[in-house]
């Protein structure tokens, strides 16, 4: 995997990213509520009350003021890793979690719901499963491992994960790293990796998944709907009669680094098939696409680049984009040619 070492870019990346997230905020009143919400001092952060009055006095609608607790939460409290790999007890309740800093799931759940609701908003906890670093692709899930929330959001239920959004853990540490991709992502895209007990959480416009359907499920890196990917297209693929069971591999890129307006979603492309590819970035210099070890640069034009592959032996592609600062480019997407 190729990766950059230095995104200074990230930031108008992340903005854009979650402004396809939350619709009815823009990026300007993005960047305004999470400066006054990483602004929050110890003395507003006494208590659950104090420091809902103020989140709140930096939004001025539904979406900002869930977008004010959530960034909230999701920078100022750390994973408890001790406790889940112990399996210990870590508390829940919210006015432990605010004092302690720590918490598993359920206390960032129970924080981000009361918080919300201090604000204003109506806001609840929601129990079921999660693929997440324990889990075993394919297997079945045999009991609850996660919590997470709704919140509604100008008369709709939306749905938020605040520990997703908030880092990973990585050979057993917690690295603290903050994602756009959890705040209000559509029910279509958190049906790959989460699951509630309650079916009427899913929220999804078609039938509720069963069980068993959303074990089957490919799996899907947290990032990889940083890329524009539309959740739509990831079912028509999944739905399809020639899915084997794979989607393409993405890789951890900034929210807003790359849009994918054209590319196969499945990570298997059949020998003989012709490939289109086009790619929209402001961020990148230069693409290309890497095949069988031969470098195919991709053209041009304005910020999209594009390019036709004729995919006429076995092996390795991947496409890549170089930023003006790197040396090196960075893998977007990764298929195998089969």
């Amino acid at each position: 995997m190729k990766t950059i070492a230095s995104w200074l870019f990230a930031l108008a990346g992340l903005f854009m990213g979650c402004l396809a997230c939350a619709g009815a905020i823009d990026a300007g009143r993005l960047a305004t509520v999470d400066d006054h919400t990483l602004a929050a001092t110890a003395q507003s952060e006494v208590t659950i009350l104090s420091l809902a009055q103020y989140l709140g006095a930096g939004a001025s609608s539904d979406v900002e003021k869930a977008r004010a607790v959530y960034r909230w939460v999701a920078d100022r409290i750390a994973y408890d890793a001790k406790s889940f790999f112990n399996q210990t007890h870590s508390s829940v309740d919210p006015d432990a979690v605010l004092q302690s800093r720590l918490a598993i799931c359920g206390g960032y759940a129970a924080l981000f719901e009361r918080l919300a609701k201090e604000s204003g908003l109506e806001a609840t906890t929601i129990f079921g499963y999660a693929k997440g670093i324990a889990h075993i692709p394919g297997s079945s899930m045999a009991e609850p491992n996660h919590a997470w929330n709704a919140v509604k959001i100008d008369g709709k239920w939306q749905l938020i994960d605040t520990t997703w959004g908030s880092g990973y853990i990585s050979d057993g540490a917690w690295v603290k790293q903050f994602s756009e991709t959890f705040f209000l992502p559509s029910p279509e895209q958190l049906a790959f990796s989460h699951f509630p007990q309650d079916a009427a959480w899913q929220l999804r416009s078609e039938r509720s998944l069963s069980k068993t359907e959303f074990e089957s499920l490919p799996e899907i890196n947290t990032a990889f709907f940083n890329l524009g990917i539309d959740p739509s297209d990831v079912w028509k693929t999944v739905k399809s009669q020639e899915f084997k069971g794979a989607l393409v591999h993405t890789f951890d890129l900034p929210a807003g680094v790359a849009k994918v307006r054209n590319a196969p979603l499945s990570y298997q492309l059949p020998v003989g098939s012709t490939q289109h590819f086009e790619i929209v970035s402001a961020s990148f210099e230069k693409m290309a696409v890497e095949y069988n070890k031969k470098w195919l640069p991709m053209q041009k034009k304005g910020d999209v680049f594009s390019i036709e592959i004729a995919a006429k032996s076995k092996g390795e592609l991947s496409v890549n984009g170089k930023t003006p600062t790197s040396r090196k480019h960075a893998t977007v997407l990764e298929y195998i040619v089969d």
